[in-house]
């Protein structure tokens, strides 16, 4: 059973809305720690998450957040910044409520093949980890172990 964590890199965003995979702070970490961008992205991605967690679906009409043709239920939050970066999200009923998962990120890169490959390798893993989460989950807060 996975259990979904509240976001705290790289930004914190206390939310009873949106959550992240255990494995998310990872993937960002790789991306960010030595770019110089943390700072910038973060509060790019501040600013993302309160339009989502205000507006939920109807944030999927934004230029940002698009739906995945290939992949049922999945979304991609772009940003463009010196690297293009990309965070893949599910939406999700819980407890009386939907939320949204941050599910994996990764950097897109720039020429065709190798933007193609760094889709196709982040979607893998957001396939993977949607499947851990559809198996089951506990959010952050609401297990009794605060």
């Amino acid at each position: 059973m996975a259990k979904l964590c509240k976001v705290y890199y790289p930004i914190e965003f206390n939310s009873n809305r949106i959550y992240v995979h255990p494995k998310f702070e990872d993937d960002m970490k790789k991306i960010l720690e030595k770019s110089g961008l943390k700072k910038g992205f973060a509060e790019n991605l501040r600013q993302k998450l309160y339009f989502i967690e205000k507006d939920m679906h109807c944030s999927t009409k934004t230029r940002w957040l698009e739906k995945l043709r290939e992949e049922e239920g999945l979304y991609s939050i772009k940003f463009k910044m010196i690297k293009n970066i990309r965070i893949i999200c599910m939406f999700k009923d819980a407890s009386r409520r939907e939320i949204v998962i941050l599910l994996c990120g990764f950097e897109e890169k720039n020429s065709k093949n190798k933007s193609r490959d760094s889709y196709d390798k982040g979607i893998e893993k957001a396939i993977k980890r949607k499947k851990e989460i559809e198996r089951g989950f506990i959010l952050e807060g609401e297990d009794g172990d605060e």
